[in-house]
């Protein structure tokens, strides 16, 4: 049954947010976690799922690389295997992605706002409650941001904090966290009211279905 498959795994979670048929989803969860003023409606995926790639064994690339429709760009990656240096790796895939907008003699006014997500499946620091924590670079001496270096965000989100039951969720960000952290719970049940209305969560589900009956076959 579908309940088998942990959304976490690399699979499942590249078939959910880093599929064509499935971009829908990776902007449910985007705009989840970054609240931006001027949502995210369009994506093009630039490492897109293959099902075949999968099956073959060749599946090695986890992030998922994204770009929307006002040329904001997202790295995504969902982390399950305790690494103590993911701060540090996650940092140079967000580098590598900045520099990976312009070739060279391109100027530099055409690199934009670059978002990394980053999504563990442990706890990372140590002396933060919060389950969700987000990086930017502000002036040392003022603690402010200057909006020179604007094209700098990172976002964590350490599943592992997260505390809330299935009636306590009040956000969309709290419903696909459940949905990550408990899926294999809603499997096996009636989704609560606080989901059940949710068109995004019901969605992921009925993919990690057919996904499962895909395998089966």
């Amino acid at each position: 049954m579908a309940g088998n498959i942990d959304p976490r795994v690399d699979f499942a979670f590249k078939k959910l947010f880093g599929s064509e048929e499935n971009k829908d989803l990776l902007i449910s969860l985007i705009n989840a976690i970054l609240q931006l003023k001027d949502p995210v409606v369009a994506v093009t995926l630039k490492n897109p799922y293959n099902l075949k790639d999968y099956r073959d064994g060749k599946l090695s690339i986890l992030d998922i690389k994204a770009q929307d429709q006002n040329g904001r760009w997202y790295n995504v990656e969902m982390q399950i295997s305790e690494d103590l240096q993911f701060d540090k790796r996650a940092l140079y895939y967000w580098c590598k992605l900045l520099t990976e907008q312009i070739q060279e003699g391109d100027p530099y006014k055409d690199l934009t706002k670059t978002f990394s997500i980053n999504i563990l499946a442990f706890d990372i620091f140590s002396k933060v409650t919060n389950f969700h924590n987000r990086y930017r670079i502000l002036n040392m001496d003022t603690s402010k941001d200057d909006a020179r270096h604007l094209e700098f965000e990172m976002h964590y989100i350490e599943l592992t904090k997260f505390r809330k039951n299935f009636d306590e969720l009040t956000t969309a960000l709290d419903r696909w966290v459940i949905f990550l952290t408990r899926a294999r719970e809603l499997y096996k049940r009636k989704l609560p009211a606080t989901l059940s209305a949710d068109v995004s969560i019901n969605r992921a589900l009925a993919v990690m279905q057919r996904f499962f009956d895909d395998e089966e076959r």
